[in-house]
This record gives structure tokens, sequence and C-alpha cells, in this order.
């Protein structure tokens, strides 16, 4: 099973790998005695901090997801499906108890509490389900963005006055996603920006200082170019001087496009430091 992380996601990375590897169990790409990659390994992998991953393998294990099983390093351990169905069910009824503290401490009495109850009890599993079948398992997650809409409802001045909770739910859940993807489109804006640093000068404002620092900046980005991993100079040449789009490039390469998405903004954001 192959892990994936979004950097600039609204999920912590920890969680990410932990969502993932849950998933896995419950999809049953994950079985009991299977081996996780090495925290070293999947740190590698993901080019992440070593850290980042042992904490979301200390989570895993606290959870009763998997067990240190000496030689063998981490397996997923017997009946960690249960486990996990059990978590879900106590996790959404602390979120739940959390959108509730936030309407009581703005004065919601017992009566409107037990309304936003039963709202959360009646489409939280069909929220997540629609926004899983519209557009995909993330990032965003789906239970996360369930969570923020969720916390939006619960932050509403007059909750009472919205006439038609269902929709008001699934509409803020679909703006939530689509506003994740608006940010993706305006980095890869910027992303071309600094690809294409060297943008057309008119002939009369070509001056030897002019040449003298695009030659400079062409230098800096050559030789950082070069240091990059393989797999970031691959994505990189294939977008950004190729054309290719990520599903193109994933067709081309056999990668997942959230992992070519990921490299190219490694990339860019090694190329942007160096040019600081």
């Amino acid at each position: 099973m192959q892990i994936e992380v979004d950097m600039s996601g609204v999920t912590p990375v920890y969680k990410q790998i932990v969502h993932q590897i849950k998933r896995g169990v419950l999809s049953g790409a994950l079985s009991a005695g299977d081996a996780l990659p090495s925290i070293r390994q999947l740190a590698s992998d993901l080019a992440l901090n070593h850290n980042t991953v042992a904490k979301a393998y200390k989570q895993l294990e606290k959870q009763h997801v998997t067990i240190s099983a000496g030689r063998k390093g981490t397996c997923i351990r017997e009946r960690a499906i249960r486990y996990i169905r059990q978590a879900n069910s106590l996790s959404a009824e602390l979120q739940l108890e959390e959108c509730v503290a936030s309407l009581r401490a703005k004065g919601m009495n017992n009566r409107d509490s037990g309304s936003l109850e039963t709202l959360y009890n009646s489409h939280w599993n069909d929220l997540c389900g629609y926004i899983h079948a519209k557009f995909g398992a993330g990032p965003p997650e789906p239970a996360d963005v369930a969570q923020a809409t969720f916390t939006r409802f619960a932050g509403l001045d007059e909750p009472e006055r919205v006439k038609n909770p269902k929709a008001f739910l699934f509409a803020t859940a679909r703006n939530i996603v689509i506003d994740h993807f608006r940010r993706e489109m305006r980095f890869d804006a910027y992303v071309d920006d600094v690809v294409n640093c060297s943008a057309e000068i008119s002939l009369e404002a070509i001056t030897p200082e002019r040449v003298s620092l695009a030659k400079e900046r062409f230098r800096i980005l050559n030789e950082t170019v070069k240091r990059l991993p393989h797999k970031q100079q691959v994505v990189l040449s294939l977008s950004r001087f190729h054309g290719l789009n990520y599903s193109e490039i994933s067709k081309k390469t056999g990668w997942s496009m959230s992992d070519i998405s990921r490299q190219i903004k490694k990339a860019i954001h090694a190329l942007d430091k160096a040019l600081r």
C-alpha cells in the first residue's frame, strides 16, 4: 500500500499517515500481521522528518492498530479493524460534543443542542459519503471536511434560522473542498511565476546589469535543479518545461497525481528559497 501526504493540506501530516493506514485496514489493503515500512524508510520515501513518522506510528500503536514485532518491525495487529471502528464511533461522538459545547458557549439552550445532535447523527455519515463520492478520499479528507462543516454551523449566530440544515451542510462542505482546490490552483500559478521568472523584457530594458543579473539567476536555478532529488527533477521538467499536466505525467511515470503535485511543490520551494 502506497502512503502519500499533502504538505499543504489542512490535516497535519502525521494524521494523514494515521488515516491512510487505518483506511488500508478498513479496505482490506492491510491485514493482520502485515509489516509497515520502518520509520526511517517511510520518512525517506515521503521526504519527512523522522519524528513526524514516529509520531504517526506512536498514535497507531496507542490506538491498537499496530504492534511492535521485534525484528519484523511495526505490524498490523489482530482485530485492528475492530479497534478502528470503535475509535471512529468515539471520534464522532467527541466531535459532536465539541460542536455542542461551542454553541452552548454562544447561549444555545438544551433544546437547540439536542437539535444539533439530531442533525449530526442524521447527516454525518451521509455528508462524509457525499464528499468522498464527489471529491475522492482526499486531501482534504472527508471526515476533516465534515468536521469543519459542523464547526461552521456551530459558529453561526442564529443556526435556528437555517431553513434547510441538510442543504446548508452539504453546500458548506462542497465550498470547503472547492476553497481547498482554489488554494492549490493559486499555488500552481505562483509556481509558474517562479519557474518562468525570466519573463520577456523589452529590448529597451535590456542593460548590462539586467543581463548579468539574469545570468546569475539562471546559474542559481540550474545548480539548484541539479541538486533536487531525481523524482522532483523529472516532474518539474515534464510539468513546467514540456507542458504536461498531472494526469499525463502520471500516465508517463506511473506515479500518483498527489505525489506529483507534492514533488513539484517541494521543487518550487527549493528554487524559490535559492533565489531569495
